[in-house]
């Protein structure tokens, strides 16, 4: 009489070599899914969190110097690079010059930029009026162009109203000179 071995369902609940093979190897390439959607996602993340710091910074920058003169009693002399203006309610003055690499202050470099923002451009022009209705108040537009280290660049265009006689801006030239 020959002995039949049934094998219960208990003993077929393993899994073969292959199966678990197959089951590493698309284990492995969801977690390097996963992980390299997550370095991109964070390196990106980090990217427009600079930027954004980058922006912001600028823009407020260029509020400051248009605050400080739309605030001044008189613009004393401006030109394409430079402009010079009594400091909002003092007697001091303050003089932004342009050189071609470096914005300063009263012949000092700006403190509120970080060091790795620089201003590759900066020029000022005066918005033409109408001879019938001149009058001391002028229209001014600052123009910015800020870099930083990475490459970001931003542009800034900003206008005021100034007061401005041209008659007082010779005396200050020929005092400052």
């Amino acid at each position: 009489m020959r002995r039949r071995i049934i094998r219960s369902d208990c003993e077929r609940c393993g899994i073969t070599l292959v199966e678990l093979m197959v089951a590493i190897a698309v284990s492995g390439i969801i977690v390097g899914v996963v992980c390299t959607s997550w370095v991109f996602i964070s390196r990106h993340a980090a990217q427009k969190k600079r930027q954004t710091h980058f922006r912001v910074q600028t823009e407020n920058a260029a509020r400051r110097i248009l605050s400080q003169v739309r605030r001044s009693q008189k613009v004393l002399y401006f030109d394409e690079s430079s402009i010079a203006f009594l400091a909002p309610g003092k007697t001091d003055t303050l003089r932004y010059v342009y050189d071609g690499e470096y914005l300063r202050l009263n012949g000092d470099s700006l403190t509120f930029l970080s060091p790795s923002v620089y201003i590759t451009d900066f020029h000022i022009e005066k918005e033409e009026e109408d001879e019938l209705t001149a009058t001391s108040d002028i229209l001014i537009r600052f123009y910015f162009l800020f870099e930083d280290d990475e490459g970001n660049l931003s542009e800034i265009e900003l206008q005021t109203m100034a007061n401005y006689i041209p008659e007082e801006a010779d005396e200050y030239i020929m005092d400052y000179w």
